[in-house]
């Protein structure tokens, strides 16, 4: 005899507590089989309907790793993902009448895209990729803070090497701004 679908909704106070054990014993399970077979990491954190934190790791995973792949992430790249799997869903459950998935109404769930928290994020983000991309650029010229003390010819060869490339971008972006702004 096959299990018959339950329909999702909101249990009642006095269930939530038995059906949020079980369930979370179910999918942390798979949580843990997924970061087995696919090598990878995992981290599933869920709060009780009490407010108590459970967090569950794969074998591999070190939750400060994880936690900093994620934050590595722009606010966009972030947003986009949660659509991608809210359409997912909603393209999964999409002939059972039962589990409809409406994306637009679980995007604004969350912080809104355009609030100040996101703006500041995307701006911070946007700031620090741009000094690590300065940063690339300027290679061991970032590190120096007096030329006049260096003695290692090595050093100095690659530093000309890298102001001389500095002045060809320089060149190319100056052309390509006054170009622009004939056009």
């Amino acid at each position: 005899m096959g299990r018959n679908k339950i329909k999702i909704e909101k249990k009642a106070v006095s269930q939530q507590f038995v059906t949020y054990s079980k369930r979370k014993a179910g999918i942390a399970k798979k949580a843990k089989e997924l970061a087995i077979l696919c090598d990878t990491d995992v981290l599933l954190l869920t709060i009780s309907p009490k407010g108590t934190p459970d967090l569950v790791l794969g074998p591999k995973s070190n939750f400060e790793d994880v936690i900093k792949k994620f934050s590595d992430q722009s606010p966009n790249e972030r947003h986009k993902k949660k659509r991608e799997c809210l359409q997912a869903l909603s393209k999964a459950f999409k002939s059972d009448k039962d589990h409809e998935v409406d994306v637009e109404q679980l995007m604004k769930l969350g912080i809104p895209e355009t609030s100040p928290a996101i703006k500041s994020q995307q701006e911070l983000f946007k700031l620090t990729r741009e000094i690590q991309h300065a940063k690339n650029m300027l290679g061991p010229l970032q590190y120096i803070d007096e030329v006049y003390t260096i003695a290692n010819i090595g050093l100095l060869i690659s530093m000309e090497w890298h102001i001389e490339k500095l002045i060809r971008k320089n060149r190319i972006q100056k052309v390509h701004t006054f170009r622009m702004k004939i056009a």
